[in-house]
């Protein structure tokens, strides 16, 4: 029930919103035929009615993507009048849902998202590391491991919206704490690894130490 929107022809009026939760499109009908004694209404999703105004169908069939065309055939003896709006009501899927590819596995790393979602039409990411981008398609460079998960969260042309998360790259970034505060030679300093993702050390000291 977020977005509708006004067709206003000769022989009807048509308002339609979308129910998020349920995927069902629900239109509202006002027949405005004159002279007329019967009338069957066609409404694309292989339901009919012989009512002179409906007043509100539901537009629902499972799994189905793309436009419901209304007809509506008004009568009187042997004559009749028709008129069809082809793409009255769009049946929208909205599905979300990307990739991402990154070339290394350390920090600074290049990261190449793509969207795949399915009837977006804006988009929202949260990398995992407090950046964020409205772009379908976005690049994002890391230049510290991400503690939360990636989100994609999108929007259709009806306002409904959709979410999906993975996991965030886990890259490697090298850090390290000191203890002690130097002194007169020898001293002893305490160094404390805190890197993430790492296998192996390399330390240099600064003194030919390694």
């Amino acid at each position: 029930m977020q977005w509708r929107f006004l067709i206003q022809r000769q022989t009807l009026i048509f308002y339609t919103f979308l129910n998020c939760e349920t995927g069902t499109v629900v239109g509202f009908l006002s027949n405005l035929s004159t002279g007329s004694t019967s009338w069957l209404w066609q409404f694309g999703d292989n339901t009919t009615s012989s009512l002179f105004d409906p007043a509100v169908h539901n537009f629902y069939l499972p799994g189905f993507q793309g436009y419901y065309g209304i007809t509506l055939i008004a009568s009187k003896n042997i004559c009749s009048d028709t008129m069809t709006i082809a793409n009255a009501v769009y049946g929208a899927s909205l599905v979300a849902d990307f990739n991402y590819t990154s070339g290394v596995n350390c920090v600074p790393a290049i990261v190449e998202f793509t969207d795949v979602s399915i009837d977006a039409v804006s988009w929202f990411w949260d990398f995992g590391d407090g950046d964020t981008s409205s772009l379908q398609h976005p690049v994002h460079v890391y230049n510290t491991n991400p503690v939360d998960s990636i989100t994609l969260t999108v929007r259709d042309m009806y306002g409904c919206v959709k979410t999906k998360s993975l996991p965030s790259p886990q890259l490697t970034a090298a850090a390290f704490s000191v203890s002690g505060d130097g002194g007169c030679a020898p001293f002893n300093v305490t160094f404390s690894d805190s890197s993430s993702n790492a296998v192996s050390w390399s330390w240099q000291f600064g003194d030919g130490a390694v």
